[in-house]
């Protein structure tokens, strides 16, 4: 039935138009929306999302447009009524389009299905001005990579520490090393010894290496790592009985990093797990 209609406008669209002038920008329903500060999950219960897919594939075939897919890389909006949006509507996006857009005019590109194509400084733009609604929202999944180690980084730092270090940060986004061992083997940090050092904590506490001296600066810097070590100090009271059900929070960190470090060099380690003990049952609600 949608056929025709397209078909005609397919025909009214090329009889004007270059081909290698028209371009295709997908639409994809992004499953994530945002809405009175945070972001949930949801969906655009409003489109028919398997028959715009069908369109696309048709116009495609027919006409074998410049294509920009892209939106899967946005979050939707939810208005004051409710109303689902799945096409983002923020300047971010409408950016990523246009640089997109000038590039294929250019002819630098032939086309953007690749899902690599959105722009990495307005992905760690967004993502800095929405670091901590993403945490909060549970979205890191939406926005980073899960097998991609810059990402993983990125997102244990703060928002913050990102607008602080965005040239370098950037640096290190577009640099296109995936892997821890990339990284370690191939990447100069240069002057940025802060930096450097917040990268060897994080790798340290992702290693359970906590007699690294460079995890001290994610606690210095109140970065969102602090979770991850947490996690990791529980484990070391836990597994070695100083603690039993230890659960700890990103508070007094320092104090808690400092008895295990002692206790692992095994200064009286009696005196240090009962120091580490009483401080525990004094300042946790059991």
């Amino acid at each position: 039935m949608w056929k025709p209609l397209l078909d005609k406008f397919i025909d009214s669209v090329t009889a004007v138009y270059d081909r290698e002038k028209i371009i295709l920008v997908r639409i994809t329903d992004p499953k994530l929306y945002y809405v009175n500060g945070r972001y949930v999950r949801s969906t655009d219960r409003s489109c028919n999302f398997k028959l715009l897919l069908d369109m696309e594939n048709y116009f495609i075939r027919r006409v074998s447009p410049k294509v920009i897919d892209i939106s899967r890389f946005y979050p939707g909006v939810i208005n004051k009524r409710g109303r689902s949006y799945a096409v983002c509507r923020d300047e971010h996006f409408r950016n990523n389009i246009s640089l997109i857009a000038k590039s294929i005019c250019s002819g630098k590109k032939a086309n953007y299905v690749n899902s690599l194509a959105y722009d990495p400084e307005i992905w760690l733009t967004e993502v800095a001005e929405n670091f901590d609604i993403i945490k909060a929202g549970k979205a890191e999944s939406f926005f980073f990579g899960t097998n991609n180690a810059v990402d993983y980084f990125i997102s244990r730092l703060s928002r913050d520490f990102i607008c602080a270090e965005f040239k370098d940060i950037l640096r290190l986004k577009t640099s296109e090393l995936v892997t821890f061992n990339e990284i370690r083997a191939c990447y100069d940090f240069g002057r940025n010894a802060v930096l450097k050092r917040v990268y060897n904590g994080i790798c340290a506490i992702r290693k359970g290496n906590i007699a690294n001296a460079d995890i001290d600066e994610i606690i210095r810097l109140g970065l969102y790592a602090q979770s991850d070590l947490a996690k990791t100090l529980e484990s070391f009271y836990n597994k070695n009985g100083i603690i039993r059900n230890c659960v700890l929070s990103t508070k007094d960190l320092s104090f808690y990093l400092k008895c295990a470090r002692l206790w692992m060099a095994g200064t009286d380690k009696d005196a240090v797990a009962q120091l580490a003990r009483r401080y525990y049952e004094k300042n946790t609600d059991l």
